[in-house]
């Protein structure tokens, strides 16, 4: 309805222009040394619209090219970014399935136009692991510090754990370490050197650790006390092997009251 009446203002108007044209057309003279051009008036009026109308379907049909230029390249950019995600998809059902070089490949083929491409490296990095490749693993490693730097934790939590899968213990516990300057008591973290202390069989690091495990709250009170008691007991072993009994009685006297009574640890008192 809104353009059906400008539709008629316009067409009025133009009938009353054209009437007032038919009256008096008037004169344009246009004169530059020699040479002049003169035409009606309603014909210049008429011209000026015309460039006008011109210059403006000119500019619409740029306008128009560059639209489509920029709907394709966000259709392109779609495109590739769908394939990204699929192949990263693919090579994240691989490495579940077992299949971890088939994985590695799909995983690395999706990391240019991955959302995020540290996931595709974490994650060929226990590829290339799992395939005892382990200098391969340790460039994804790297690789994905490099894009991804905030990510350290992350970073540092999935090289421990292929680290400790490998039976690398001391790199292990040094990049465990590392953590811990990062985040003080988190669980992952203390789980996996309680479980590299074990290995290790150092029982000075994991009493060093008991702290820590008892603020994090990751043992049941029955299950830390029980770790408690194996380590004074391992540490009071290792001390009767010295047969320094000074040292043995000195460090009894430090176990918690609770523990002495322990058949275990009243043994190594006598």
């Amino acid at each position: 309805m809104r353009r059906f009446a400008i539709l008629i203002i316009i067409f009025i108007f133009s009938v009353w222009l054209g009437l007032k044209v038919a009256e008096d057309p008037g004169l344009a003279l246009f004169a530059y040394r020699n040479w002049s051009v003169e035409m009606p008036l309603w014909f210049l009026a008429l011209s000026f619209f015309v460039f006008i109308l011109l210059f403006y379907f000119v500019i619409r049909f740029f306008d128009s090219i560059d639209a489509s230029f920029t709907r394709f390249k966000t259709w392109a950019r779609f495109r590739r970014k769908s394939k990204s995600y699929s192949k990263t998809n693919r090579g994240l059902v691989e490495l579940l399935s077992g299949h971890f070089r088939q994985a590695e490949n799909y995983l690395l083929d999706g990391i240019d136009q991955a959302d995020a491409p540290i996931i595709n490296f974490l994650a060929a990095a226990k590829a290339a692991h799992e395939q005892g490749v382990y200098d391969k693993r340790d460039l994804y490693l790297r690789k994905a510090y490099e894009i991804a730097p905030q990510a350290k934790l992350a970073i540092g939590l999935t090289q421990a754990q292929l680290q400790f899968d490998q039976g690398q213990l001391e790199q292990t516990l040094a990049t465990l370490n590392h953590l811990r300057t990062i985040a003080p008591i988190h669980p992952i973290v203390l789980k996996l050197l309680q479980k590299v202390y074990t290995r290790l069989a150092d029982w000075q690091g994991l009493l060093m650790l008991l702290p820590s495990l008892r603020k994090a709250k990751l043992l049941s009170a029955s299950q830390l006390e029980q770790l408690e008691l194996h380590v004074y007991e391992e540490l009071l072993r290792a001390l009767a092997r010295k047969s320094d009994i000074e040292t043995l009685q000195r460090f009894w006297k430090t176990i918690p009251r609770r523990l002495r009574k322990d058949p275990k640890i009243i043994f190594y008192k006598a």
